[in-house]
């Protein structure tokens, strides 16, 4: 089972003014000094011109911010969580990015539905581990509220995310076996 983790506490609590533009840059790997490049598959998102340069998906994550009167709000700018595959569930799609990058977006356009603009970044890390981070803007650019996310919520993505791994396993498993037409 693929493990959901907020981020926070120990990465900040994503309260400053700069948080939307950190943490998109580092999801697309694009910080000044980027060590870790090599790390990233792809990017996307829902709700944002994922095809953009990630300095547009800043503003566009700021926009709806700014629209919304952010200044005047305190707590979280942007929403940080990280969905991480066990090794079994990686083999078991084969190591298909085109399967991990569909599970990405089906999970964005969850929140995208719900009114949220969403960033995702598929990594593999140094030791091999699949993750996919998600960057969630806080506002609702339908209704300008705010988003907030208990522990329980937390659980409750979880089991979302991962019926959605299962299913694409499901799915992945019929294309790869071929149905015999002749059997006696």
């Amino acid at each position: 089972m693929a493990k959901l983790v907020m981020m926070g506490n120990r990465h900040g609590s994503y309260t400053n003014v700069d948080a939307v533009e950190n943490v998109i840059k580092y999801i697309t790997r694009t910080r000044a000094y980027e060590t870790r490049e090599d790390e990233l598959i792809c990017y996307g998102g829902a709700g944002i011109g994922a095809y953009l340069p990630p300095y547009d998906i800043i503003r566009q994550f700021l926009y709806v911010q700014e629209l919304y009167n952010i200044k005047s709000r305190k707590g979280r700018r942007i929403y940080h969580e990280t969905l991480t595959f066990t090794d079994e569930e990686f083999r078991s799609l084969n190591g298909d990015y085109k399967e991990i990058i569909s599970i990405a977006e089906k999970i964005s356009h969850l929140h995208f539905a719900s009114g949220h603009q969403v960033l995702y970044g598929i990594h593999l890390s140094k030791d091999k581990k699949l993750h996919i981070h998600f960057a969630i803007n806080t506002i609702n650019f339908i209704t300008g509220l705010k988003w907030h996310s208990y522990k329980g919520d937390l659980q409750e993505r979880e089991c979302i995310y991962n019926d959605i791994i299962k299913q694409h396993y499901y799915i992945y498993i019929r294309k790869m076996v071929k149905p015999v037409d002749n059997y006696i």
